[in-house]
C-alpha cells in the first residue's frame, strides 16, 4: 500500500492521482493513507513534509506607482489592507477573502487555460503547468486593459518595469 499526501493549490482534480478521491478545493491537504492508492503516479503539486512557501506569502497591488493595497496570506486566512477606495483601482472589494477567493482574482489576471499555444506561453514563462501564483508571479499580474500590477516581497520595480502601455 503506498502512502498518498498531497496539497492542491489550484481547482485541479486528482481522481487520475488517487482514484478514491475526487476534489476541487482550494488549500485543502488530502492523507489517503487508508486507502489502497498503489501504483499512483505523485501529484504535481507534493508535499510531503514542511511548510509551503504558499502557506504564507504577501504581495502589493499598484495602480501606475500609486499603491492600492497590500495581500497577505497566512495559511487559510487572507487579509486585505486597502489603501484606495476608487473601484477602478482597486482587485479587492472586501477586507478578508479566501484563499479560493484570491486564487480566482490572481486567474483574473492571468491569461485563458483554454488557449491553443497555452505549452509554448508556460515554456515561455519557464512554467510545466498552468498555476495562476506564479504565472503572476511572472508577469506581474498586467493587463492590457488597467494600470494594475503586482509587486512582490524582495523586489524594487516601478510601473515603468512591467506595464505594457
Amino acid at each position: 500500500m503506498l502512502s498518498c499526501k498531497f496539497i492542491l493549490l489550484n481547482e485541479i482534480q486528482y481522481s487520475n492521482v488517487c482514484p478514491f478521491i475526487s476534489t476541487t478545493l482550494l488549500g485543502i491537504v488530502i492523507s489517503c493513507n487508508e486507502l489502497q492508492c498503489e501504483n499512483a503516479p505523485a501529484p504535481k503539486y507534493s508535499r510531503l513534509s514542511g511548510n509551503s512557501i504558499l502557506d504564507n506569502f504577501s504581495f502589493e497591488v499598484y495602480w501606475k506607482d500609486e499603491i492600492t493595497a497590500r495581500v497577505y496570506v497566512k495559511k487559510k486566512n487572507v487579509i486585505v489592507s486597502r489603501f484606495s477606495d476608487n473601484p477602478g483601482r482597486q482587485l479587492f472589494a472586501e477586507k478578508k477573502m479566501t484563499r479560493y477567493q484570491l486564487g480566482k482574482i490572481l486567474e483574473l489576471r492571468c491569461f485563458e487555460k483554454g488557449r491553443p499555444d497555452i505549452d509554448e506561453i508556460l515554456n515561455h514563462l519557464g512554467l510545466k503547468e498552468y498555476n495562476p501564483y506564479e504565472i503572476v508571479r511572472k508577469t506581474h499580474g498586467v493587463s492590457h486593459n488597467d494600470f494594475i500590477w503586482f509587486r512582490f516581497p524582495g523586489e524594487n520595480i516601478t510601473s515603468k518595469d512591467v506595464l505594457v502601455r
